[in-house]
């Protein structure tokens, strides 16, 4: 198998992988979207900015006093960040294959 496999392999059984993240393994593609890392985010981006962000999710909040935005952390292997997603955005991106999807 190739590394890439073993990864997948391991966050279907555990949930996790000690050989890789695995976001690391699509950066030519996500690259070519313009889509930057969580590092890039975190460093670079200004409040309010809009970025394109992809990451593995780790939490998403939807509060019904905030008016239906959803509050998402995603990570890679940079590290994580924190996502404020618009409801329009979100009802948006909902059925198709991204981050987004519940």
């Amino acid at each position: 198998m190739s590394e890439g496999e073993h990864v997948v392999q391991d966050y279907a059984t555990v949930g996790l992988s000690l050989k890789g993240h695995p976001v690391s393994f699509v950066w030519d593609q996500l690259d070519m979207l313009r889509i930057r890392s969580c590092f890039a985010i975190n460093s670079e981006a200004s409040d309010g900015q809009l970025v394109k962000a992809a990451g593995l999710v780790l939490v998403r909040q939807r509060s019904g006093t905030v008016g239906g935005v959803c509050f998402i952390t995603i990570e890679d292997e940079t590290g994580s960040s924190n996502l404020v997603v618009f409801e329009n955005l979100l009802e948006k991106y909902r059925n198709r294959s991204c981050i987004l999807r519940y």
